[in-house]
């Protein structure tokens, strides 16, 4: 038995405040909006998606769990 460390999730906050991070829906449309993920948009992010989506979006990673509204 051996565990398996999970990635580091993070959120990308384009805008200081409640409504200032980026959402992604399943089509791929973005947009800015809460911290919230669901089934309709995702909000938490590995390095490696946030990469894909705009690798300027890295400066903007916060890990998830440094978050609080």
């Amino acid at each position: 038995g051996y565990e398996v460390e999970k990635e580091q999730l993070y959120y990308v906050k384009l805008i200081d405040q409640a409504t200032g991070y980026l959402n992604v829906r399943r089509d791929g449309c973005k947009s800015l909006n809460n911290s919230v993920q669901n089934d309709i948009f995702k909000t938490k992010f590995t390095e490696a998606e946030i990469k894909a989506i705009d690798e300027r979006y890295w400066q903007f990673a916060v890990p998830v769990e440094e978050v609080t509204e």
